[in-house]
């Protein structure tokens, strides 16, 4: 919960935002199996990047999705297009355009 990450340049990456809530795994096994995480309140803001070959990977959890991403100011070029599922949140100011699960805002 509560995450900012901000002022970021990337040079020549494969993925530049990931997000990724169907991991599996856990460094032991003393947990409960049918826990979800609460993934919320994730702000990213000024990033830059140039040679990225796919600008983002937000995979939330069916049941569980990640909410309240914002995107601001966000721009990555080289390849792809971003790949959202179980996500939700906004953008402002992001290109390419990250998907339809984070909703457009005027400011």
């Amino acid at each position: 919960r509560n995450i900012t990450v901000r002022g970021v340049h990337l040079e020549n990456v494969t993925k530049a935002i990931k997000f990724a809530g169907d991991v599996g795994d856990h460094p032991d096994d003393k947990y409960d199996p049918r826990a979800l995480p609460v993934v919320e309140g994730v702000s990213i803001s000024d990033v830059w990047g140039v040679g990225v070959m796919q600008p983002g990977s937000m995979k939330g959890i069916n049941g569980a999705p990640f909410k309240g991403i914002c995107l601001s100011n966000v721009n990555l070029y080289g390849g792809a297009q971003w790949k959202c599922t179980d996500i939700s949140g906004v953008a402002l100011g992001v290109r390419p355009w990250p998907c339809a699960e984070l909703a457009a805002t005027h400011g």
